[in-house]
């Protein structure tokens, strides 16, 4: 699974038509990008700004997969956009050197998208739990067969139907996650910092959008604490008491929507209940056929209609 997959998913679902495109670079660094920029009337921080017509999306992704997407609305706008702004930005700017031009022109563009409409998704409050436990649990299965497409599709559904972000925050959103996931899922060489960060960008990505009040760092060290506790619990040779992990997800839940831990611990029981059965389900061998898909996703939706009821309380 790579960007550009995720990119024409979520053009496809975002935009119904556009070209998706994918550049990596190399040796560009804050300033040279923020002069050319400046060059380009474009402004990375509030994201507004000239940007041009035939963007109708962008991102960009750290190392270790280093890189930008976006898209288009056709290859001859892009091109325009091209030849009459960014090499004329990039011939003012003379102190902007890198390897290559095609890595300049994609990076002096990393941030410069500009999203205009208005998302139609309920609020964060209201979602249908059993939505919501459906595509979560085609999340786990992916995860664990290591089927990325699979994982990112039911990712950015999950994340615009709970989240209520735009079609562009969604799929920044999903990058996140999945680059969260790729870095955590080997074992034992994993890399929890890197995941974490990964978090912490989608964290703050809520905060921005939904005007949160947590720390997204707090809640990035959170969901990787939960995701160390059931790591611990798999590897188990003892029989596992899942009251930690549920301690664990009650704490993130508790943070993250601003409610009492008492009132989110009945979704965090079968939060944790539906992962016992995932953790089966993976000590069968990951049968796409086996019941304990259906049982796990049944104690999903509880756990969601649980976490539903919670943070709708006065």
């Amino acid at each position: 699974m790579d960007a550009s997959e995720l990119l024409r998913f979520a053009s496809e679902q975002a935009y119904g038509v556009g070209e998706g495109l994918v550049f990596d670079f190399d040796g560009v660094d804050r300033e040279q990008y923020d002069a050319v920029n400046a060059r380009l009337g474009l402004d990375p921080e509030s994201e507004e700004g000239d940007s041009p017509a035939c963007l109708r999306f962008q991102a960009s992704a750290a190392k270790p997969a280093a890189g930008v997407f976006e898209v288009r609305e056709t290859p001859s706008a892009q091109e325009q956009f091209k030849h009459e702004r960014v090499e004329q930005a990039i011939q003012q700017n003379r102190d902007c050197r890198v390897g290559t031009r095609r890595a300049a022109e994609s990076d002096l563009r990393r941030r410069a998208w500009h999203w205009r409409g208005r998302s139609r998704v309920k609020p964060r409050r209201s979602f249908d739990p059993q939505r919501v436990g459906q595509l979560e649990c085609a999340l786990w299965v992916a995860y664990y067969r290591r089927e990325w497409m699979a994982f990112v599709r039911s990712a950015v559904l999950l994340i615009r139907h709970v989240f209520g972000l735009s079609w562009p925050s969604t799929a920044r959103g999903s990058w996140f996650v999945l680059r969260a996931t790729q870095l955590w899922a080997p074992c034992p060489d994993n890399d929890p910092v890197a995941a974490r960060l990964a978090m912490e960008r989608f964290y703050r990505l809520l905060k921005q959008h939904n005007h949160e009040q947590f720390d997204p760092a707090e809640a990035a060290r959170l969901e990787i604490e939960w995701w160390g506790v059931h790591r611990q619990l798999q590897h188990s040779k003892a029989d596992s008491d899942d009251r930690t992990l549920v301690d664990a997800l009650a704490a993130l839940y508790s943070y993250a929507f601003g409610v009492p831990d008492a009132a989110v611990r009945p979704s965090a029981e079968h939060h944790a209940l539906a992962i016992r059965y995932c953790d089966q389900w993976v000590q069968a061998g990951c049968d796409v056929e086996s019941s304990l898909i259906a049982q796990q996703r049944a104690a999903l939706v509880r756990s969601h209609a649980g976490l539903l009821a919670a943070v709708q309380q006065p």
